[in-house]
């Protein structure tokens, strides 16, 4: 090989080295930066779960402060529903390659769902509230010696003209109002307790007709129907109270909690 072609030879290969060492320092340089990507991806994440741990515990505190009050709840969780936080913004490369930011990144639609969890047992709550009222009222221990009023009676004819009436009247108002889901055995008992009254007010007309008086009670049954009216109202306002609380430490939000119990003070036995 002549000199000028030595020359040439070494000249390409060093060319060829420069431009190897040029193509190599690009692929390192592409490399850090890809790793600088995911790392600015994963502080993103890291960042967004300490905003939404504390997200969580701030909106546990201010809807559980309106848990008295079915519609003050919704309000509440309406709020936190409009307020929840977007994950903040990272390099494509990091977004696409940072196991943390994608999974920080559902996080989001978790914190949704749960929030549309609360309302759903906030909703179930709000919708009960009208038949329980409704069963407060007719179970109201004063009504049936209300509609008998205080006599004497000389006769039956009294309870069936006034009396029975009303008490049917009470009994037809409470059945009219749609019964929530889970509530069942509760206006079966309200029905059945209500008509236990007719019934006797029934038998008393007998016996007043012929110059009997005629008394009777109604304790066990109210108590029955308060009962299972009690049982199912605590159990669903304790299941969102346990939901909202577990809400608020990031845990999984329970189904269901323990039935409570409650006791009514008023008379339940009337006598003609």
């Amino acid at each position: 090989m002549s000199k000028r072609a030595t020359i040439i030879l070494l000249s390409v290969l060093g060319v060829l080295v420069v431009a190897a060492i040029a193509v190599t320092t690009v692929v390192l340089v592409i490399h850090q930066n890809h790793k600088n990507d995911v790392a600015a991806a994963d502080r993103v994440a890291a960042d967004y779960l300490q905003e939404v741990a504390t997200f969580r515990e701030d909106q546990a505190t201010s809807i559980g402060e309106e848990l008295s009050d079915y519609e003050s709840a919704l309000e509440a969780i309406g709020e936190a529903k409009d307020a929840v936080p977007s994950i903040g913004d990272a390099p494509e490369y990091g977004r696409e390659n940072s196991g943390d930011y994608a999974a920080a990144a559902k996080v989001e639609a978790d914190i949704a769902g749960d929030l549309d969890a609360l309302e759903s047992l906030a909703q179930e709550g709000m919708d009960a509230v009208e038949f329980q009222d409704a069963v407060e009222v007719a179970l109201d221990r004063g009504t049936p010696s209300e509609l008998l009023g205080t006599g004497p009676f000389s006769s039956g004819q009294p309870v069936r003209d006034g009396t029975i009436p009303a008490m049917q009247g009470v009994k037809d108002t409470f059945e009219a109002v749609e019964v929530p889901e889970g509530y069942e055995e509760t206006a079966e008992l309200t029905s059945a307790a209500l008509q236990h009254v007719l019934d006797n007010l029934n038998q008393m007309a007998a016996s007043l007709d012929g110059g009997e008086s005629y008394y009777f009670e109604f304790a066990e049954q109210y108590n029955a129907a308060e009962t299972a009216l009690d049982e199912v109202e605590s159990a669903q306002s304790d299941a969102l109270v346990a939901a909202v609380e577990a809400f608020g430490a990031g845990d999984d939000l329970p189904d269901s909690s323990d039935p409570g119990d409650r006791r009514s003070e008023d008379p339940d036995e009337i006598e003609s």
